[in-house]
């Protein structure tokens, strides 16, 4: 399958491409090589013997994981499958702090658009905005992005906030390797026109440089996590991913520039909070 065109009919072509440090062969990325190629394939995987490493990312974007996410960067969701939320923040730190290639802005995004609360709204996306801040990101550097809790979700929310920034740039995708398949594969769908943006993979577990302490998932951990990705890409490939094919006028997404105070009750002004009315239907 050829590289999707865009959603206008324009041929503006959305394309994924490897970055070299990426191709490191890990446990993880070995384990989920298979269904991998397959969803870079459907992703209309256009540049796999790309010569060059960008020298720039125009934008980072680091997923977070839906469960288990908050200051103590849990590795494992509670039904014991591996998650790497520590390994994702560590990983983005770490680039930043690379030459080459050089990151010029993070969108950090994570699900809190269900939560009536505002405070409960933003704290992924918070938690995840003072680790990068932590690392020496500066803060006007990193975009916030509240979204539905999944993976598609996540992207909609970005096209709907962000995508004019977005158009025909250099963006990197980082998280887990088990993640890139899937997360790849709904970035790069036909419903989102990105303007001829170029997508660069960023598996976290090969950009770290450095330990982090942890023991490596168990084989166990990390074979049902690849199972149950394996079932979600499936899903996408066939249509029946939940809510793929939600029509564009209830697409929700909210940007924030700003930090919030999420242990304290909604300001009565909020500048920095660009929302968009929430969709009840799920």
């Amino acid at each position: 399958m050829g590289a999707p065109r865009s959603a206008d009919g324009t041929g503006g072509v959305t394309r994924v491409r490897p970055l070299k440090s990426a191709q490191q062969s890990t446990s993880v990325r070995k384990s989920s090589a298979d269904h991998g190629a397959s969803a870079q394939q459907n992703a209309g995987a256009a540049g796999q013997t790309a010569a060059n490493t960008p020298k720039v990312l125009d934008f980072v974007i680091v997923l977070c994981p839906n469960i288990g996410f908050g200051p103590e960067l849990e590795e494992y969701a509670p039904d014991g499958l591996y998650i790497g939320a520590r390994a994702r923040m560590q990983a983005a730190a770490d680039l930043f702090h690379r030459a080459n290639p050089a990151v010029k802005k993070y969108i950090v995004v994570g699900g809190g658009l269900e939560q009536s609360d505002h405070r409960l709204r933003w704290k992924k996306t918070e938690h995840m905005r003072e680790f990068l801040i932590r690392s020496g990101v500066p803060p006007k550097d990193i975009l916030s992005v509240a979204s539905e809790p999944d993976t598609s979700g996540n992207f909609r929310a970005i096209w709907k906030t962000c995508h004019a920034q977005l158009r025909a740039k250099t963006i990197g995708v980082l998280t887990n390797q088990y993640h890139v398949p899937r997360a790849l594969c709904i970035a790069t769908d036909p419903q989102f026109d990105w303007g001829g943006a170029q997508f660069i993979p960023l598996p976290a577990e090969s950009l770290l440089t450095g330990e982090l302490g942890l023991p490596a998932p168990g084989k166990a951990s990390l074979a049902g996590r690849l199972a149950r990705e394996q079932h979600g890409l499936g899903d996408w490939q066939r249509g029946e991913y939940r809510n793929q094919h939600m029509p564009q006028r209830s697409w929700q997404g909210s940007l924030r520039t700003e930090a919030i105070d999420t242990h304290q009750p909604r300001p009565n002004s909020d500048s920095g909070d660009h929302t968009q009315p929430q969709n009840t239907r799920r």
